[in-house]
């Protein structure tokens, strides 16, 4: 009987140690299987300005506003002037910095942003067509150069209905089709003016 129940623990054991062993395995091949599979990470990616034309000024009728770009220790900057607000009969105004054709957001967790200037604050909007976008918490604005780092997660998401913007569930930033670094009604006062700087603008 000892030799009977010696052989059975054996086999007990032998049992639990293949199981364990193939369960090992099979996580292992499915680890596998996955790197092979999975898209890779997007790569982190900084624009410039070293292209100059597909980043334009969109400015309210009756606000002036004009963009230009320099050179700053070998370096491209686009630079924003606001030199008068004039809001609509809504109290609206806007002075939006956009650009299309830029690297894709989706994946990436935070956008980088670079300025200095005399505006007290700018948004970055990133908008996927007309009627949905993520809008970043205010960036305020130093005289010195600043590099900010906002993470998507802290993006609104909003979606347009019935002629105005509303907040909507969570979702990570997908089919952005136009980044926008936003200067108006909704992020200052009526009477700013001043200049916005701006040295890159990135995602990573």
């Amino acid at each position: 009987r000892r030799r009977a129940h010696e052989v059975t623990q054996r086999a007990k054991r032998a049992r639990f140690l293949y199981g364990a062993v193939g369960a090992l395995l099979a996580v292992a091949l499915a680890v596998g299987v996955w790197k092979l599979t999975a898209p890779p990470p997007p790569s982190p990616w900084v624009e410039r300005f070293a292209t100059h034309s597909r980043w334009a000024l969109d400015v309210s009728p009756g606000t002036s506003a004009r963009l230009a770009y320099e050179t700053e220790n070998g370096r491209e900057v686009a630079a924003v002037t606001v030199d008068r607000t004039a809001p609509r009969a809504d109290g609206t105004w806007f002075v939006n910095l956009d650009a299309t054709g830029l690297p894709r957001v989706e994946g990436d967790s935070a956008m980088v942003i670079e300025l200095a200037g005399t505006l007290p604050v700018a948004r970055i909007y990133l908008e996927a067509g007309t009627d949905e976008r993520w809008r970043s918490p205010p960036v305020a604005v130093q005289p010195a150069w600043t590099r900010h780092r906002v993470p998507l997660a802290n993006f609104e998401h909003q979606r347009r209905a019935e002629g105005r913007w509303r907040v909507v569930s969570a979702a990570p930033p997908s089919g952005v089709t136009t980044v926008s670094v936003k200067l108006g009604h909704y992020v200052n006062a009526p009477e700013s003016t001043g200049t916005l700087r701006v040295r890159e603008i990135g995602a990573e």
